[in-house]
């Protein structure tokens, strides 16, 4: 059996993401009345679903708000809004020194590349293409946490990835 697919994450592993996205996660609770959030938290839920992520510390911090969709929705939108400023315009924004070449290297060997992201596509939509990876030949797909039913950690990326790429 040989490899036909690799699946990376983006923001920290084959992006340079500075940090930031715990510090404007911060922002966006506190923004919202959340002023206690530790990065600790934060740091917990890095890779889930955004949405999911945001729900997970309310309810920590704010069980009665646990339930309350828009009050997530609000810290949600806040983030969001946030983090594609931050990526339209921080000069940091760089691949890490192996990713491109990692990438082209299973590409070269015929194995299939993909990105999955915690974040949304309104997100991911300008780190592709300030990395000039929204045409890259060297990835074959990217998919967000937005566009499955569950998030990390459940398996729907990687499913819906596999249905779309015909690896069974």
């Amino acid at each position: 059996m040989s490899i036909e697919l690799v699946v990376f994450d983006i923001a920290g592993t084959t992006v340079s993401d500075g940090g930031n996205i715990n510090e404007v996660f911060r922002r966006a609770f506190t923004n919202a009345g959340l002023t206690e959030v530790v990065k600790a938290d934060v740091d917990e839920v890095m890779g889930y679903r955004k949405r999911d992520a945001i729900e997970i510390v309310v309810r920590k911090y704010r069980p009665q708000y646990a339930g309350d969709a828009a009050f997530i929705d609000a810290i949600h939108e806040d983030f969001t809004h946030q983090m594609v400023a931050f990526y339209e315009t921080w000069e940091g924004l760089v691949a890490l020194p192996y990713a491109e070449n990692a990438f082209r290297e299973f590409h070269d060997n015929k194995v299939k590349v993909a990105l999955n992201t915690g974040f949304s596509r309104v997100i991911t939509t300008p780190i592709l293409k300030r990395l000039g990876w929204d045409n890259a030949l060297f990835i074959d797909e990217v998919i967000c946490s937005d566009e499955v039913l569950q998030g990390r950690p459940h398996p729907d990326m990687i499913e819906k990835l596999m249905a779309k790429m015909h690896i069974l």
